[in-house]
């Protein structure tokens, strides 16, 4: 009779575990670490003096689908109200976002990280956004805040370990990829993630915002379906500031319309490709943070990426061609700040070199430079010239997502370790 009194009473503490997939444990910035509250217990003394916020009411799932891409609140971790503190933070420090599971199934796997279980998903990219408080972050709507992409993960060239891929074979999403996923690459880093907080930023008060977007589960006429986004929002005060300020960008409910390239994005009718998802990533990021890795590049701002062809894009600043050119010979752009490497570099800002022929001045505004000495017309962004380079355009392609469900917590003050126990095997089974 108490057996199984104290069976029930277990069983009735760990719904919230059941459906669990996992959350944020901790974030390190600039080599201090801030532990994130807990998703699953709200009696943890992980949820007193955080600076993350908690970002979901107790009675929903610890995760986003398509059909909250729309909800400013949720989207920006407003839902359940700001953290208690403030993170310090410099420009350009390294973020360290350590993520773990809430199940133990890639244990096996042999990738450790810093909570109790790996993470659990290695199909989907991995976002990092920031967007200014205007104040104090701890009192802001971070509803009304408007983000700016800083750097962006996708489906990169490759293959992952056979640890993991062997592991992922036990759990209803096998790995489906002809390349290495940014959650895969979570996984085999020990579950972290590193992102950089932008060169130059003006001192005060900032938000940054982690999201996993997990794909394994595409979207059907069932509204629990597809892409699963984890989202994690970090109150940070930036001190010895630069001169940069940060524009506002998008609001979080706009990141992603519904019916999307991420909402319908199908991992296993596309196991090659992925587009990149959300606004283009900001030009003053450049240099500071990840930019997509084995996608077709974003080029960023109004200037133009090359792929090989002429440069068509525009220029900044007077443009003279010097001498016979742009078909091999020495190639100087003065002016340019970053490089072009063939085609699949996005142009962060607009500043690129000229690789394949002598051009002085900042670049090609429309023209092509043929053997001759023909000086180009100036406007007001700097452009690089690749040989004979054609601009691509502003935008490019690079993958989305799809997910499966996964429900959350109760309220409670403590759980017994038969309920962990008992949540461990019904966990299992719902993965």
């Amino acid at each position: 009779m108490v057996s199984s009194l104290l069976s029930l009473v277990a069983v009735a503490l760990v719904p919230s575990f059941v459906s669990a997939h996992g959350q944020l444990r901790k974030v390190t910035i600039g080599g201090t670490s801030y532990d994130a509250p807990d998703l699953y217990f709200d009696g943890s003394p992980r949820n007193g003096n955080t600076p993350v916020r908690k970002g979901y009411k107790a009675d929903s799932p610890s995760y986003l689908l398509p059909g909250d891409f729309s909800n400013d609140n949720k989207m920006a971790c407003q839902e359940a109200g700001a953290a208690p503190a403030v993170a310090s933070a410099n420009p350009g420090d390294t973020v360290v976002w350590s993520w773990e599971g809430a199940t133990p199934e890639l244990t096996n796997a042999g990738f450790p990280g810093d909570g109790q279980y790996s993470w659990v998903h290695a199909m989907g990219p991995i976002m990092t956004y920031i967007g200014s408080c205007n104040g104090d972050c701890k009192s802001v709507d971070a509803s009304q805040i408007g983000w700016q992409k800083i750097d962006f993960k996708g489906l990169a060239p490759g293959g992952i370990t056979d640890q993991l891929k062997n592991a992922m074979q036990n759990k209803p999403e096998p790995y489906q990829s002809q390349g290495s996923w940014a959650l895969a690459e979570l996984i085999e880093s020990n579950s972290q993630y590193q992102s950089h907080i932008p060169q130059g930023l003006k001192s005060g008060q900032y938000m940054l915002r982690s999201e996993l977007s997990a794909v394994h589960n595409p979207k059907n006429d069932n509204p629990t379906t597809g892409p699963q986004n984890y989202v994690a929002c970090l109150q940070i005060e930036i001190k010895n500031g630069g001169n940069v300020e940060l524009p506002y960008g998008t609001k979080a409910g706009s990141l992603y319309p519904t019916n999307g390239d991420l909402a319908n994005y199908n991992v296993f009718n596309s196991p090659a490709s992925f587009p990149e998802v959300g606004p283009a990533q900001w030009d003053g990021a450049s240099g500071s943070s990840t930019s997509n890795q084995g996608n077709t590049q974003q080029n960023q701002g109004n200037d133009n990426s090359n792929n090989g062809q002429g440069n068509q894009g525009q220029s900044s600043g007077d443009n003279t061609n010097t001498g016979n050119t742009n078909q091999g010979g020495d190639n100087s752009n003065q002016g340019g700040d970053s490089s072009n490497q063939g085609g699949d570099n996005s142009n962060q800002g607009g500043d690129n070199s000229n690789q394949g022929g002598y051009n002085t001045g900042d670049s090609n505004n429309g023209q092509q430079n043929q053997d001759g000495g023909n000086s180009d017309s100036s406007t007001d962004a700097t452009n690089a010239n690749q040989g004979q380079n054609q601009d691509s355009g502003n935008s490019s392609s690079t993958p989305p997502s799809s997910g499966k469900t996964c429900r959350r917590r109760t309220k409670r003050s403590s759980v017994p370790k038969v309920a962990r126990s008992l949540h461990m095997a019904r966990a299992k089974r719902h993965h």
